[in-house]
């Protein structure tokens, strides 16, 4: 059982922000995760604005007293693998780290001699800071590869702590360490069912029959419904029928901004497969992605099995044939895009 000293918090990169979020479920996994299983490694990954720092925020607060020392750290401006590990040292040890010369393998010996000692919780927030843009899913960047030494080495090594990081992608090696079976879990959160009715309602939006279209195409992600019910409320007096009859929908800026940065990280043959998908009324099969285009089958295939990873592609399975499709509101917003620039 954990002491009855105040544990040591340090919070000063935790965003202070509402963090009520309705997931009762994903919140009980979490829990258990780390409180029964006793994960040592938790990711929490999936699409920006489906609520990952909210949930964290919360389980936080619902666990912080399990543990004897807490520290929540941003990545947002991308620190590198050994900022990271210098920082977590100095907060575990009390002592300021004059050594800059220790490398990255005596750092994570003391780090990981400090989990041992103490329950210890450490949450990343943001770490796709630190992965490449512009590759497939899953790489760091050039010189932050040791963020993964990091990862594998809380895995795989004994100690009592948890680490959780929430990210927009998964890096390559946590599927690995699954498939070793080492003590890690990923909870991809999808978007709200029925409770995204509770942020239309609360924004006041008319036209309650079409919600469920309205929840459709922004695929119930909490965030992006706040905007789009804003701008409803602006522009059509919370009207959604009116909001549904413009085509193509009219997105925002606040919306766009939020989607491009999304596609900004895409390869170029994610770019391409996206575009080749989005005007088509019907799913299509990889048999159809291979006659339109010059690559190689493992490279259409490698693309668009990061592109489900990066949440942007549903796979739909047919009777013969696995089907795919572009998410229903970049599907919206890369029709816009064309129509603008043709």
């Amino acid at each position: 059982p954990p002491n009855n000293t105040k544990p040591r918090i340090d919070r000063a990169d935790a965003p202070d922000i509402d963090y009520s979020c309705d997931r009762p479920d994903e919140l009980a996994t979490l829990k258990n995760c780390i409180l029964e299983k006793r994960d040592r490694l938790v990711a929490i990954s999936g699409i920006s604005g489906m609520g990952k720092t909210a949930i964290a925020l919360q389980l936080l607060s619902q666990i912080e007293d399990k543990f004897d020392r807490v520290i929540w750290k941003s990545l947002r401006g991308a620190p590198t693998p050994e900022t990271t590990l210098k920082s977590l040292i100095q907060f575990f040890s009390n002592t300021p780290q004059n050594r800059n010369n220790q490398n990255v393998e005596e750092r994570l010996s003391l780090l990981i001699e400090y989990l041992r000692n103490h329950r210890c919780l450490i949450i990343l927030d943001d770490l796709h800071r630190v992965l490449e843009k512009e590759k497939l899913v899953g790489h760091y960047q050039r010189g932050w590869e040791n963020y993964r030494t990091l990862f594998e080495t809380i895995a795989e090594l004994s100690h009592q702590s948890c680490l959780i990081f929430n990210s927009w992608e998964l890096p390559l090696e946590i599927v690995d360490l699954k498939n070793k079976n080492a003590p890690v879990s990923c909870l991809q959160l999808e978007g709200l069912g029925k409770a995204a009715n509770k942020i239309l309602e609360k924004a006041g939006l008319l036209d309650k029959e079409k919600w469920s279209e309205l929840i459709d195409i922004y695929g119930g992600n909490p965030h992006w419904l706040k905007i789009a019910a804003a701008g409803i409320k602006d522009l059509f007096g919370g009207r959604v029928s009116e909001y549904l009859q413009y085509q193509p929908l009219f997105l925002g800026d606040e919306l766009t901004v939020i989607l491009e940065r999304h596609l900004s990280r895409l390869s170029e043959l994610e770019r391409q497969i996206l575009l080749q998908i989005s005007p088509q009324k019907e799913p299509v099969s990889i048999a159809w992605l291979r006659e339109s285009s010059d690559r190689s089958s493992s490279d259409i295939l490698n693309a668009i099995r990061s592109l489900g990873k990066r949440s942007l592609l549903e796979k739909i399975e047919g009777q013969n044939s696995t089907l795919f499709a572009v998410k229903r509101i970049f599907k919206e917003y890369l029709l816009e895009r064309s129509s603008i620039h043709n």
